[in-house]
């Protein structure tokens, strides 16, 4: 009987060896079919890859060829403003004292230190401005400088590109053009409402009129420097990128051209008011009684009477000038003589920087009847 089962389990093994036989290779090739699949599903992943890299190739190269389309280029333009223009500065001009009383106040200044004492107009009009206020900002500090004699050129450039002065075709509502005048003509207009220029030289000058003593008052021109963006078949936008104003000098200022300033007029004056503190300081130990003998005897040793100064046909000829200011009583100058004006002011300048509190110096003025020298005095 063990017989029997033994050969009844041989038997199953047999049989169990044959399916297992016959099993393993429809296995493998199953699972080698699987392997087929995912190969083929790599394969595939990798031609929709490289046909994705062709496109965004193809998306590069035709965005490479717009940018090589896209073309900027530059155009710069000017306007000139007379007075008759803009009946304000006009009527504002015709009210200002003439170069050399402007001029006469800037050396005040110098002596005297401080600026204009007009009202700040320039701070009251634009001071919530993100656009006219710093241009007109930087004016002013450049024209106290051309003043000064630190800058001689009158031709002031702004940049402005921190101000985003771009105007596009559809804001302007025009056709974008291969053509550049219309987008041009109504930026400019856009410009004009944006970026008042008028407005800041009326402040300027109503603001530092003194340290203007050298612009001629007849006109002056703003010019701009303006780009165009867009293709050679439709340029779409322009933008401002500079702004120049040019304020010509008055002959008797000038230097080499009409915006060029002399400065030998306000060195002279830079080294009279150098002078006149050393004379301050050279009598500062002394009492004030001692000072204003001191002081008289200083003026009356630099300068002599200009009479011919004081004759009508001189300022009928030369108008009011320096005989009548501080400047040649202390630039040194043996030929330069001053009236009775330019000692009172001479005197009273020592006076206010030498003497103590206590003691008050005042510059009255007077006419004088009959004998020589009769008529206005100071």
């Amino acid at each position: 009987m063990f017989k029997k089962i033994r050969s009844r389990m041989l038997s199953g093994l047999l049989v169990l060896t044959m399916v297992f036989s016959m099993a393993s290779p429809a296995l493998a090739a199953e699972e080698s079919g699987e392997e087929t699949v995912a190969a083929e599903t790599v394969e595939a992943a990798a031609e929709t890859e490289s046909e994705e890299t062709g496109a965004e190739t193809d998306a590069e190269t035709e965005t490479g060829d717009a940018a090589e389309d896209t073309e900027t280029f530059t155009e710069t333009e000017e306007v000139t403003v007379t007075v008759d223009d803009d009946s304000d500065l006009e009527e504002l001009l015709s009210s200002m004292a003439d170069n050399d009383e402007l001029f006469d106040s800037y050396v005040s200044q110098l002596f005297y230190g401080g600026r204009s004492s007009y009202a700040n107009y320039g701070y009251r009009l634009f001071k919530n401005d993100e656009i006219n206020y710093p241009i007109y900002l930087a004016l002013r500090e450049q024209i106290s400088a051309i003043a000064a004699g630190t800058q001689t050129s009158t031709q002031i450039t702004i940049d402005l590109s921190d101000y985003g002065l771009t105007y596009t075709a559809d804001e302007l509502g025009i056709e974008a053009s291969s053509e550049t005048t219309e987008l041009k003509s109504y930026g400019t207009a856009a410009l004009g409402e944006d970026l008042l220029y008028g407005k800041i030289v009326y402040c300027l000058l109503v603001d530092c009129p003194y340290e203007m003593y050298w612009f001629s008052k007849t006109s002056y021109s703003v010019g701009w420097s303006m780009s165009f963006s867009g293709t050679s078949s439709a340029y779409t936008s322009i933008t401002f990128t500079s702004i120049t104003f040019n304020f010509p000098v008055i002959s008797d200022y000038q230097d080499s051209t009409a915006y060029t300033l002399s400065t030998s007029g306000v060195e002279r004056a830079q080294t009279a008011v150098e002078n006149a503190q050393q004379i301050v300081g050279n009598h500062d130990s002394e009492s004030d009684e001692d000072k204003l003998t001191s002081y008289r005897d200083e003026i009356c040793d630099l300068v002599t009477y200009n009479t011919e100064a004081a004759t009508d046909e001189y300022k009928a000829t030369y108008g009011y000038g320096d005989p009548w200011g501080l400047v040649y009583v202390f630039d040194e100058d043996d030929t330069t003589n001053v009236v009775c004006e330019g000692y009172s002011k001479a005197f009273q300048y020592l006076c206010d920087l030498g003497l103590s509190e206590e003691t008050v110096c005042y510059t009255v003025t007077g006419t004088m009847t009959g004998g020589t020298g009769s008529g206005g005095h100071m």
